[in-house]
């Protein structure tokens, strides 16, 4: 048997209202939600970041017997354009050589591809960590019902949670979102489309497709994990694909929001204290084409911690809704402020110069005085610029022509660095 053996989530902590959005925005697209929020990944939380964390979860449960044979990373928004970001992932997990990695780029579907899910499901050891931080236009719909996280799944690695059933990946030209290359943000199609052509038709073959395949009559499915986020979109296509008796996982649009890539794992992660030894979970996606994969779940469930409950229970709220813009890149920052930059009218550099005119001669240097010649020494406090090592330098020979002077010099012992403060200190012995 094959199946899925640990479960891991990741979550920002910060939770931005809705209400702080649409009353930022609301002025250009009138009517956005104002209920519940949607999680925000900081300035350094991104993608790659985030599918560490959850794959650091999800290997770190016990019970994993061996490391994965394979990685498979899969965002919409990698840290790096050129550079492999499944290779990072392979090194902050400490990962064998051996380890085979790869990075997709998928949109809404269950799993981080349509194709490799079947497939990973029957070779040994595998990980997937889809994460995601998408990045919308805004005041568009999608700005709110977005969300930032990851999330990631161990497959025969040890002892199973979810033992694989059967699964189907079907392939259609039928697209919910695109963007053109250099565009900055994507195009999304109205949700009636996507709802009907897409959901309805195309995720219910997938559905039918994998029930036939796993010999499973429909009402032999307890949990459905549709990924999705469309309010009552799960109870209609369960409707239609016969799902009578299957109880709908939460679609955390709520509290967390649509976290694209990742959102059939998150969904997954958040339904694992649900279910119940026996039980048949059906998982879902849609995005290029459906992917519908079923799932039996073991004895060890009981026992399984996905770190979804604390990453959830850890959010903090937010109302700047500036810092989602200013996160996601689409507000640069000077860290520098106007009265530093000259480009802004600053006079930082000239009065700079002057201040510092006083360390050429070393009147300005942090000094002490010898009470053995009287002489004064002086001691460099920071580790770069002409004017410290020059008024250090000043101060050595002067100390030295006194020493010599008062015919009291017995040697130089030591001329030696702190690296760790950059201060250079003369040393020697007078008698």
């Amino acid at each position: 048997m094959t199946g899925i053996t640990a479960i891991g989530a990741y979550l920002p902590r910060a939770r931005l209202s809705r209400s702080a959005i649409a009353d930022a925005m609301g002025w250009l697209t009138p009517g956005l939600p104002r209920k519940g929020s949607r999680t925000l990944g900081f300035w350094d939380e991104d993608a790659t970041t985030m599918g560490v964390a959850a794959a650091r979860t999800c290997l770190a449960q016990p019970g994993q017997e061996h490391a994965p044979a394979s990685l498979d990373f899969c965002t919409l928004t990698p840290a790096f354009a050129e550079r492999q970001n499944a290779s990072i992932l392979h090194a902050a997990l400490r990962l064998p050589v051996t380890c085979l990695h790869a990075g997709k780029r998928h949109h809404r579907t269950c799993l981080p591809d349509r194709a490799t899910p079947v497939a990973c499901l029957r070779r040994a050891g595998a990980c997937w960590s889809p994460p995601t931080v998408p990045v919308t236009s805004p005041g568009s719909a999608a700005e709110g019902r977005m969300g930032d996280g990851g999330a990631a799944v161990a497959v025969n690695t040890g002892p199973e949670l979810l033992s694989y059933l059967g699964g189907v990946s079907l392939t259609s030209a039928m697209t919910e979102r695109y963007r053109a290359p250099g565009a900055p943000f994507a195009t999304e199609w109205e949700d009636r489309w996507v709802r009907e052509e897409g959901w309805q038709t195309l995720a219910v073959a997938a559905i039918e497709a994998a029930l036939r395949e796993a010999n499973l009559a429909p009402d032999a499915v307890d949990h459905l994990v549709l990924a999705t986020t469309q309010p009552r979109l799960a109870g209609l296509v369960a409707r239609t694909a016969g799902l009578n008796k299957a109880r709908l996982a939460d679609d955390l649009g709520a509290g967390i929001g649509d976290t694209a890539s990742a959102q059939g794992l998150m969904m997954l992660a958040a339904a694992v204290g649900t279910i119940r030894p026996g039980e048949t979970v059906l998982l879902a996606g849609l995005g290029q084409g459906a992917t519908t994969l079923l799932f039996r779940a073991t004895e060890d469930i009981k026992q399984a911690r996905t770190g979804f409950a604390e990453s959830r229970d850890a959010g903090l709220s937010e109302t700047n809704y500036t810092k989602l813009p200013f996160f996601n890149g689409l507000l640069s920052w000077d860290p520098r402020p106007a009265w530093q930059d000259p480009g802004h009218g600053g006079t930082d550099h000239g009065a700079s110069l002057f201040r510092r005119s006083a360390f050429l001669d070393g009147r300005a240097l942090p000094r002490d005085r010898c009470r053995a010649v009287s002489a004064v020494t002086h001691i460099r406090q920071r580790p770069g610029g002409a004017h410290g090592y020059t008024g250090a330098l000043a101060a050595g020979r002067s100390w030295w022509a006194r020493c010599v002077a008062h015919r009291r010099y017995i040697g130089l012992l030591a001329h030696f660095r702190r690296p760790a403060t950059g201060w250079w200190i003369f040393t020697a012995a007078v008698g």
